[in-house]
């Protein structure tokens, strides 16, 4: 090959017509270092001042290039046949020019930028353990800009999904979460924390069995009546290991269908033995009571002709229900009383509620029931679409005040006690509920004691599809439904016709 030629070859690649210069001839074969045809040298990028441009490999010079003319002198030496090249290598001025990468595979010129990108953290709604979340971050970027997600962890619960341009999922761990999504000018980080479900938060200790078992359930059931007690301690005990402090007594004798309902006081010590006695002694007192005065009871229902105002007016019949419903719930307290005493406990350690209801069918057409109330809870019989209050609840000066059956002020008016009986008559089968204040508080939390359809949703809940009352074993258990901030014990009975 004609080193002559190659070197012409050479030259008239590297220089623009007309502004070359004169190359020293080699003493070996430049075919090596030859620019192929229609291809510029690349160019490195501007790098700082204090700082050097990378070490080129070995055997390739380092060249600076400015208005296509040499900047640098380039020297060659001949070692032992072979040749090296010397370039002063000179730091490059400084421009305003944006440098540019020359891509191996295509033509196209690319900017080359180091500029980080900013970063946006925005906050996202909170989510919750268990809960079905869906957040639409359509309104902070725009899908055809995504270049790559990043997540704070890889539970895949809680997932941001670019088609939908959502956050959403079931997240099932508490913890802090987030998503970066990098867009061409900057990076996203949408974050929210995710709660704990507060039911896993609920500690369940249990008490001492010996005294008082944390939930109980009775059925009896008959072919013209189901009667069912249940009762279940709530969260608030339960997260401390203490006692229910609710209780309940059912019985049936002789076609009538006696129940009581008592709920002891949160701030008394030994309320939870208090509702327990007050149970079974005024429970068993009221239907030997009731069962000596059935026929007087039949008999003036008939002479006032079933009619409910009639029986209201009927002096005779409210004296017999007052020697039955306030008398038993005094026969209640008085043991009460004596159990103090034995104990040398003050009285109102014992403090409880009290709810008195019997029912019975009075003639082939009607049905009769009365209630006793003293304190918080309610009693309702339910006959078609009509709903009745056989009681109303007491409070106080604060919420949560109420009065108890060992409080002063119970027994000592006669008045009043005839003004806490409450009777009804229907011409249908009823059901009659008693229930203490914590369904009433956590069911009809924010809605009406008076609401008729309440009150069947919550019948519905608690019977198959027959319309017959569920065992009572998943009665009480339905009584550990959640509601927020209510966790007090749960109590109630239901006294259902065929």
């Amino acid at each position: 090959m004609n080193k002559e030629s190659d070197l012409s070859s050479c030259t008239d690649s590297c220089f623009p017509s007309g502004e070359g210069g004169s190359c020293p001839a080699p003493t070996q074969d430049m075919e090596s270092v030859n620019v192929p045809e229609n291809e510029s040298p690349s160019i490195e990028p501007v790098m700082p001042k204090d700082e050097n441009p990378e070490t080129k490999a070995e055997g390739e010079g380092n060249r600076d290039w400015e208005d296509g003319k040499k900047s640098g002198e380039e020297n060659i030496s001949i070692e032992n046949g072979s040749s090296s090249t010397e370039m002063n290598n000179e730091v490059p001025q400084e421009t305003d020019e944006v440098p540019l990468a020359t891509d191996p595979g295509s033509q196209t010129d690319i900017p080359i930028t180091s500029v980080e990108k900013s970063r946006e953290e925005i906050p996202i709604a909170n989510a919750k353990c268990g809960t079905e979340y869906l957040f639409d971050v359509d309104a902070f970027i725009r899908q055809e800009c995504l270049i790559s997600v990043t997540y704070s962890d890889n539970q895949g619960d809680l997932l941001f999904y670019p088609e939908e341009m959502v956050v959403k999922g079931i997240p099932l761990t508490s913890r802090d979460w987030w998503v970066e999504v990098e867009l061409p000018d900057r990076i996203c980080k949408f974050f929210c924390y995710v709660n704990a479900d507060p039911r896993t938060l609920w500690k369940d200790i249990p008490s001492d069995q010996k005294v008082k078992t944390d939930k109980d359930y009775k059925a009896i059931l008959s072919p013209q009546v189901d009667m069912v007690g249940v009762s279940y301690r709530g969260r608030s005990h339960a997260n401390k290991g203490t006692y229910r402090d609710d209780d309940f007594y059912i019985h049936s004798m002789d076609g009538i269908f006696f129940s009581v309902v008592a709920d002891g006081a949160g701030s008394a010590e030994l309320s939870s033995t208090g509702s327990k006695v007050f149970c079974q002694s005024a429970g068993q007192e009221f239907v030997r009571l009731l069962i000596e005065r059935k026929k007087r009871i039949l008999d003036m229902l008939q002479e006032a002709q079933f009619n409910l105002t009639a029986c209201r007016q009927h002096h005779s019949l409210i004296k017999c229900l007052y020697e039955i419903l306030p008398a038993a719930a005094y026969h209640g307290c008085k043991q009460l009383e004596k159990l103090a005493a034995d104990s040398q406990m003050p009285l109102k350690k014992y403090n409880t509620t009290a709810l008195l209801t019997f029912s019975m069918q009075a003639s082939e057409m009607w049905w009769f029931c009365a209630s006793f109330q003293v304190g918080d809870g309610i009693t309702v019989a339910i006959a078609d679409d009509n709903l009745y209050a056989l009681g109303s609840p007491d409070g106080g000066a604060f919420p949560g005040e109420t009065l108890f059956v060992t409080s002063d002020s119970i027994f000592g008016n006669v008045a009043e006690l005839v003004n806490r009986i409450k009777i009804y008559l229907c011409p249908v089968k009823p059901i009659i509920i008693s229930m203490t204040d914590g369904i009433t508080d956590s069911y009809f939390k924010d809605k009406s004691l008076a609401d008729l359809q309440i009150w069947k949703q919550l019948i519905s809940e608690i019977c198959n599809e027959k319309g017959n009352l569920l065992p009572a074993a998943e009665i009480c258990e339905w009584l550990d439904y959640y509601t927020v901030q209510e966790h007090d014990d749960k109590t109630m009975t239901i006294i259902k016709y065929k």
